[in-house]
């Protein structure tokens, strides 16, 4: 995708157009259309076909929650985005809007000082909610498209993320709304480089805010923090200090200085030191790298889980292991982005 099509829903006199020009000053944002009432929004919808709306839960004819069943209805796919200074969680209309399908709120004030110090903020959630649009990521309590999935991050104290290069732009859709529970850490595996694994990292800080924690130096593993690695030339691996505390390090290099670190390296060290209160997840790769470690991630009494567009990978890992009974379980990123909830 390249910039996200946005339609501004405001029920004031100049609140479409003032949001309008603040987001039309990020390139990867394309301002396509304005309405004032909610009447004025579904129809504009359906003509201009945005991949996000961003609205106001109250209009003087329809709620939110009524114009995004009216567009659901009408089979529109589009994300929508809730702002304004009555998005709160002690009102009855947000409940509603996000029961209905809303993607995501920010509670924001009118003026312009206060659109303008949430700016980056608001653009980066626009620009998650336009990646997700085309498979919907509705705000939802419960795993409904896969059976049996329920429960099994349940408890777990470590639980490795690890994507593919070709899935990238699935990163933020997948940890948007995520906190890691404070009796849990999780360490995802980028595979970028360069300005993309930068502009990755940026789009992260925004999501998970004090929770971020790159991997630059050993990392003490006491909770509540998501671990971020893109490619380097060190293995990363889980080890015990001498005060016996689990850290992540960096530690090694090897031939190829383009590769990221391992995952059969970092996989086995999780299962060696959380046994079964460690999970991972992969999105896409082409099995060369990381099968070896579900295994042994299973083996211990782990969760394993790969998404259901991970095609070469489970070619390969039926390939090399075929009668591995790994994994626990393929799920479409939806129900794996939903599962992450569970882990507290």
């Amino acid at each position: 995708m390249n910039a996200v099509k946005v339609l501004v829903a405001d029920p004031t006199d100049d609140g479409p157009e003032r949001i309008s020009r603040l987001l039309s000053e990020n390139p990867r944002i394309e301002v396509i259309a304005k309405a004032s009432s909610g009447a004025e929004c579904i129809r504009k919808a359906i003509l201009t076909r945005p991949h996000v709306i961003l609205m106001d839960l109250l209009f003087s004819d329809l709620t939110a929650a009524q114009i995004i069943k009216a567009l659901g209805r009408l089979g529109q796919p589009v994300s929508v985005y809730l702002i304004g200074p009555h998005v709160s969680r002690d009102n009855p209309l947000l409940e509603e809007a996000l029961a209905a399908g809303a993607f995501d709120f920010i509670r924001c004030r009118r003026g312009s000082e206060d659109l303008i110090t949430l700016q980056r903020q608001i653009i980066n959630r626009i620009f998650v909610a336009g990646l997700s649009a085309t498979h919907r990521v509705p705000r939802k309590e419960g795993v409904t498209g896969t059976p049996g999935l329920g429960g099994l991050l349940k408890g777990k104290r470590l639980v490795a993320v690890a994507f593919a290069p070709d899935r990238l732009a699935e990163v933020s859709v997948f940890l948007t709304g995520f906190k890691v529970g404070a009796n849990a850490d999780v360490v995802l595996v980028v595979g970028a480089t360069g300005e993309r694994a930068r502009a990755i990292l940026t789009d992260l800080s925004e999501l998970v805010d004090h929770q971020l924690r790159p991997i630059t130096s050993d990392v003490e593993l006491a909770g509540g923090g998501l671990h971020v690695t893109t490619q380097r030339p060190q293995d990363l691996v889980v080890s015990i200090s001498g005060l016996e505390r689990r850290q992540l390090l960096l530690k090694g290099y090897y031939q190829t200085q383009t590769e990221g670190p391992r995952l059969d390296t970092l996989f086995k060290s999780i299962a060696s030191h959380f046994r079964d209160s460690a999970a991972a997840i992969v999105f896409g790769g082409d099995g060369t790298d990381g099968i070896y470690g579900l295994k042994a991630i299973q083996d211990a009494g782990g969760v394993t889980l790969v998404d259901d567009h991970s095609g070469d990978f489970m070619i390969a890992l039926k390939q090399w292991l075929p009668t591995a009974k790994i994994p626990t379980g393929i799920a479409p990123l939806d129900d794996l982005r939903l599962l992450m909830r569970e882990i507290w």
